[in-house]
């Protein structure tokens, strides 16, 4: 018996996308989770060791301060830390758009082939293709918003030192607002093929528009999932590694960096469930607007498209 397979354009509601997420991840297990591994997976474990190292380099000498006395902090965190932190950073970002580019690259692949697995070297190909627009995107969106943030801030703060802390608590509300609309740009520029900065802002809005709030308890519920999961094998496997760690050399620094590098090794793993919510609750958003995906069935019903011989049209 054929099971059934996920129908990725249709309007969700809230436990739906939650379930539906899970039920997606189950049923492409295999290919999902080898395309997720081997190609973003590189980057989250440069990324897990660095910041372990950069942790390990930290507590090593506040660790020392403590023990032996006189030495300062910083001292302790010596030049080498300088590159490292600024290797940590440079992998950060890029880990950050393999783990949007990766699934996403998937889902769609998988609707052009109706429903099917897509192979993995199709799923590389489409990342290398996409992932340079994604971590172009996100880059000038965290500039932007960090220089309109900060200008207003140092303008508050001349001012006076009260209304720059007024300023930062009243801009935490456009902030969030502006952040759960743009946590779609990644699914907006893969699937919709959209490049324009401009224009891929007004779409996330557009769309989240109305939504803000279903959106936002998708986004702080599937997180909520993904530390549990995560923190529950992350924190339990890397205790054990770090105190086996300890027990031999004697180096709390590295003991608990090797802690925190586990332990975020299985949180970035893990955040591929995080990415499908998200694109689940895109599809949900742009069917509520647009309806896209059901005029689409309408109009291949009876067709050879409807039977899944013919791939189906990704733009919107």
């Amino acid at each position: 018996m054929v099971k059934p397979k996920t129908e990725l354009r249709k309007v969700r509601y809230f436990g739906d996308i939650i379930s539906d997420a899970l039920t997606f991840i189950k049923q492409e297990f295999k290919p999902l989770t080898k395309s997720y591994i081997l190609i973003a997976g590189i980057a989250i474990l440069l990324f897990a060791v660095l910041f372990g190292l950069t942790l390990g380099k930290f507590y090593g000498g506040i660790f020392d301060t403590a023990t032996k006395g006189g030495a300062d902090v910083l001292s302790n965190y010596d030049n080498f830390s300088i590159p490292l932190l600024v290797s940590m950073f440079i992998v950060a970002i890029f880990t950050s758009a393999a783990i949007m580019t990766v699934p996403n690259v998937y889902m769609k692949l998988y609707m052009q082939k109706q429903n099917q697995s897509p192979a993995f070297n199709e799923v590389w190909e489409g990342t290398v293709k996409y992932i340079w627009k994604v971590l172009l995107f996100h880059v000038l969106f965290g500039l932007c918003l960090a220089l309109v943030a900060g200008l207003l801030i140092a303008g508050g703060m001349l001012i006076s030192p009260i209304v720059g802390a007024v300023l930062i608590v009243l801009l935490l509300i456009p902030l969030i607002y502006i952040g759960i609309c743009m946590t779609i740009a990644s699914q907006v520029i893969i699937f919709e093929e959209e490049t324009s900065f401009i224009k891929i802002w007004q779409r996330c809005f557009y769309l989240v528009k109305d939504n803000f709030w279903s959106s936002f308890l998708v986004y702080v519920l599937s997180s909520i999932i993904i530390s549990f999961a995560s923190g529950a094998i992350g924190l339990i496997t890397g205790a054990l590694f770090g105190g086996a760690m300890y027990l031999t050399t004697k180096e709390i620094g590295s003991s608990i960096g090797t802690l925190y590098s586990i332990f975020y090794l299985f949180t970035y793993i893990f955040y591929v469930y995080f990415v499908i919510t998200v694109s689940l609750n895109y599809f949900s958003l742009v069917e509520k607007k647009e309806g896209t995906g059901l005029l689409q069935r309408i109009q291949n019903i009876g067709s050879s498209a409807d039977r899944g011989l013919h791939d189906t049209e990704e733009r919107y």
